[in-house]
């Protein structure tokens, strides 16, 4: 059985990620990786991922280190709901990551927040093995290839890549994340000046870029959510061969095949090109 996510974690993008335009690069680098989602829809590529919350680094530490399996083989696969799930950790004496993990799968949802879950909830109990057992399994082989780093996502090296953007949303839901002290000015220009192919994800509305409407479901009742759950992306392409990849397409392939290379090649009209992404990029003040 193939499985969207890792491990649970708080606003993880696992029913979301085919929504969202395949890479266009070898490289995939998401500098909040939060559950990585969108990178494990394309685990077969290079995958560089930051978190700078050190839970999720060292979850993350867990998950592609070489003798992560020994460790996933002890997990009870039925534990009693109500337990402390340190209790279980220190019977197989887990490592801190896979600690993390477990007290991720206690409460579906809550990992990479504020909050503490250490009793195994009644949902807990019931997807116990599928979110513990069953995801690394499934998972561990095949992310050997991957990187992780715990910094500043300022401090990431700017490679030419498919640059996957999930940021702590602008809102009241993404205060909740335990590193959500962000600039997003700041951060708007970081992204902007990314090389290759930039997917930002934020809450629709949010005016730090100019999002467009992605998906809109029914949300759950509470503070954070009052009816609906509506996601916004802004895309940019710092990459003339992406944007020729993808200009290619527009012209048919017989008689115009001759205008077509001339148009491409002609440096004029890539630099008009290019004007237009960056004017469609300019943040609305």
């Amino acid at each position: 059985m193939a499985h969207r996510t890792a491990f649970s974690y708080y606003g993880g993008k696992g029913m979301l990620a085919s929504r969202y335009p395949a890479p266009q690069h070898k490289t995939i680098i998401e500098p909040f990786a939060g559950g990585a989602a969108y990178s494990l829809k394309y685990y077969k590529h290079d995958v560089f991922l930051n978190d700078l919350n050190p839970k999720t680094y060292q979850i993350w530490q867990f998950i592609l280190s070489s003798n992560a399996l020994k460790y996933i083989k002890k997990i009870p696969i039925k534990p009693t709901k109500g337990i402390n799930v340190n209790d279980i950790a220190d019977e197989i004496d887990a490592p801190v990551g896979l600690r993390y993990i477990l007290q991720s799968a206690c409460n579906v949802g809550v990992m990479g927040t504020e909050k503490n879950c250490k009793s195994i909830t009644k949902i807990g109990a019931v997807k116990w093995k599928h979110n513990t057992i069953n995801k690394l399994l499934y998972w561990w082989p095949k992310l050997r290839h991957w990187q992780i780093t715990n910094k500043d996502y300022s401090k990431i090296n700017n490679e030419i890549a498919t640059w996957f953007i999930d940021p702590p949303y602008n809102n009241d839901a993404g205060n909740l994340y335990k590193a959500n002290n962000i600039n997003y000015n700041n951060l708007a220009n970081w992204c902007l000046n990314r090389n290759g192919f930039i997917i930002v994800c934020e809450n629709y509305g949010a005016k730090w870029l100019p999002f467009i409407k992605t998906v809109e479901a029914p949300g759950v009742q509470s503070k954070y959510r009052k009816t609906k759950r509506c996601e916004g992306v802004f895309y940019k392409i710092n990459d003339k061969q992406v944007i020729d990849d993808m200009i290619r397409p527009q012209f048919p392939e017989s008689e115009g095949q001759r205008e077509r290379k001339k148009i491409i090649d002609d440096e004029v009209y890539w630099e008009k090109e290019n004007e237009k992404y960056r004017r469609s990029s300019t943040i609305k003040q």
